[in-house]
């Protein structure tokens, strides 16, 4: 086997269709190709990689430690004919014959990948700090085959203005001709930016919509036509984690909790428990309430929601503050619509419901929409339901 056909056999096996020394599984199948020529592979992977870390010094000491791909040589002119005839070397290797259908399928879509991305839904390297967002997008898409749909698709795409207000994200799209391993995997990918969370559904969102992007730094989660459009997973929360309420027991709702011997941390069973109590005066406890909801979270309408009629009633109450959560995050975020998605992969994965501020009320009513318990060392919990 010459260097050229070394070389060619390790890039058709390679993840990306060119080798990289900073990839292990590249690396790896270096190492397996050199061991089938009985040539001491621990040594020359031990060379390469000692080139790459080499300091750089003068011109004729530097070496070139890119990837290989075949621009590497553009003085050489390759003909189809010249593939066809190569191809016969590994007529019967199913799998390097698969990879080279993908990168020849691919590799229209793939050749401005990055920019059409980034026009498309704002999707950039830097939307996320974990990883490469558009090569993990392409990766998925390109593992199942689905790139050239994806393509194909993105010149005609679905908006979000036509997205039901209810259903489930992978019925929704489902038709576009892309598998269904790959809109699970869309939906399910998630990283972080300069600390703050990129949820699950924001970057498929905006993916697969054409409506929507990724909105600007500190700008919500994503753009629709000009709105801000905040995506709400599993166990996501309208405010922070393990969030407390400091001087509990000097509030007026404390010192009732106190005077009747009531040590409920949960907001849902104290209030009823209090308000059951024969000698109670629900207008005190009321205006207690509602002091500490003002204070909890002061972005709401506290005096809304929270009515004499409803202190005995604990789902009634926890419905009351969920409402008054919702309404001091779209308020304090100037968020313009939500969806809130099930993201955990498994039966229900995708289901959601998209509403405006104005519509939650209506929704957290119906029970289509729900939280978990708030609680004086929890004010802020996490969705439970879609």
């Amino acid at each position: 086997m010459t260097l050229d056909e070394l070389l060619l056999e390790w890039s058709y096996r390679s993840e990306r269709g060119y080798p990289s020394v900073d990839n292990p599984s590249d690396l790896s199948i270096l190492r397996e190709i050199l061991d089938k020529l009985n040539l001491p592979s621990s040594q020359i992977i031990s060379e390469i990689e000692g080139l790459e870390d080499s300091p750089k010094g003068s011109d004729e000491e530097k070496v070139d430690t890119e990837p290989y791909s075949p621009d590497d040589k553009p003085d050489e002119k390759v003909s189809v004919d010249d593939i066809i005839s190569l191809l016969d070397n590994i007529k019967d290797d199913e799998k390097a014959l698969k990879k080279i259908k993908q990168l020849i399928l691919n590799m229209p879509a793939s050749k401005n990948w990055d920019d059409d991305l980034s026009k498309s839904a704002n999707i950039t390297s830097k939307t996320i700090d974990t990883s490469n967002a558009p090569k993990d997008i392409l990766d998925i898409l390109t593992s199942n085959d689905d790139l050239p749909a994806y393509s194909k698709y993105a010149k005609n795409p679905l908006n979000f203005s036509d997205l039901p207000p209810e259903g489930n994200l992978i019925d929704v799209f489902q038709d576009i001709d892309i598998s269904q391993d790959s809109l699970v995997k869309l939906f399910d990918f998630k990283g972080a930016e300069s600390g703050r969370g990129v949820g699950k559904g924001e970057m498929a969102l905006a993916a697969l919509c054409g409506d929507v992007e990724m909105a600007a730094a500190g700008a919500g989660d994503l753009n629709w036509n000009g709105k801000s459009l905040e995506v709400k997973g599993s166990n996501a929360r309208l405010g922070g984690r393990d969030r407390k309420f400091t001087g509990f027991e000097k509030t007026p709702l404390g010192q009732l909790a106190t005077k009747y011997d009531k040590s409920d941390a949960m907001l849902y069973s104290l209030i009823p428990n209090l308000a059951n109590e024969e000698d109670i005066n629900l207008d005190e406890l009321l205006k207690a309430v509602i002091d500490f909801e003002e204070t909890a979270h002061p972005g709401g309408n506290a005096v809304k929601y929270f009515t004499k009629d409803i202190l005995s009633n604990g789902d009634e109450i926890k419905s009351a503050f969920f409402k008054n959560l919702i309404l001091q995050y779209t308020q304090n975020h100037d968020i313009d619509h939500l969806i809130f998605l099930n993201s955990n992969v498994g039966k229900n994965f995708g289901n959601y419901f998209h509403f405006t501020p104005e519509e939650a009320d209506a929704l957290v009513d119906a029970g289509k929409i729900k939280s978990n318990n708030i609680a004086t060392h929890q004010l802020d919990p996490s969705l439970s339901k879609p």
